[in-house]
């Protein structure tokens, strides 16, 4: 049984002043069956403002697979903003840091994460009342083993907007938004597979080479990233990072 399902999220950059944060067109893939995880993310960052002032600044790539504790992190979305000091990777670096269970550390950097992006957005929306915060979601990817298990979770980081009584500014507050693969229904036996992207790559039909996610689910995966590079080089590139993480441990695939 496979999951088919491809999520795509739309990152449009606004131009909203000096203000602007850098958003990430980030591609992530990932296979999951019984024995593994093999995840894959393109490398490009997409600065939207060059003026040093507005954002902390970042290289033009890096890689977007990070591990910690036996756990992997892959993130897109926005990065960074610098009128509040936000960096989505360096509160992630901190928490995976930390001592936990897959699931610990989870909700720990759910916790953590609620005060700074809500300053953030909530900075945005002072600054401009019409941007559309819709574009500024972040969106993680986590991966490990839980009781012995290979478990992947999807999470998704939005902003609501409320207007508040007697108050000329609307607020944003988080709203949080969850995969898990296997769900708690599914069979653990089973494989699994899901791309978040901003590329526009429902356009592919990805029937000729879904076999691959049993004999050969890395290459199945570096085809799957490339054709996002292919669709969007503006906001995607290379070099295709894998990871593959087992039992045994973890290991950079080339």
């Amino acid at each position: 049984q496979y999951s088919k399902c491809i999520a795509c999220f739309f990152l449009f950059l606004i131009n909203y002043g000096q203000s602007q944060p850098i958003t990430q067109g980030t591609t992530i893939c990932f296979v999951r069956n019984k024995d593994s995880i093999i995840v894959a993310a393109e490398s490009k960052v997409t600065q939207s403002e060059l003026d040093s002032r507005s954002y902390i600044s970042l290289p033009d790539t890096m890689n977007k697979i990070r591990v910690g504790n036996g756990i992997f992190y892959s993130i897109g979305g926005t990065y960074t903003y610098r009128p509040t000091n936000f960096d989505i990777w360096t509160i992630a670096d901190s928490i995976f840091a930390q001592e936990g269970s897959f699931f610990q550390l989870l909700a720990r950097f759910e916790t953590v994460i609620k005060v700074p992006i809500e300053s953030a957005w909530n900075d945005m929306l002072k600054r401009n009342q019409r941007v559309n915060l819709d574009d500024k979601f972040i969106y993680i990817v986590v991966g490990g083993f839980y009781n012995n298990i290979p478990v992947v979770i999807e999470m998704g980081f939005h902003a609501k907007v409320k207007l508040i009584p007697h108050s000329s500014l609307p607020v944003a507050e988080i709203e949080v938004d969850q995969k898990r693969f296997p769900s708690l229904d599914n069979d653990v036996d089973g494989t699994y597979w899901d791309c978040i992207s901003r590329s526009n790559i429902r356009r592919y039909d990805f029937t000729d080479i879904e076999y691959l996610t049993e004999s050969d689910p890395t290459e199945f995966l570096r085809r799957v990233v490339q054709r996002a590079i292919d669709a969007n080089p503006r906001d995607n590139g290379l070099p295709i990072k894998i990871l593959c993480m087992t039992r045994k441990g973890i290991s950079w695939i080339k």
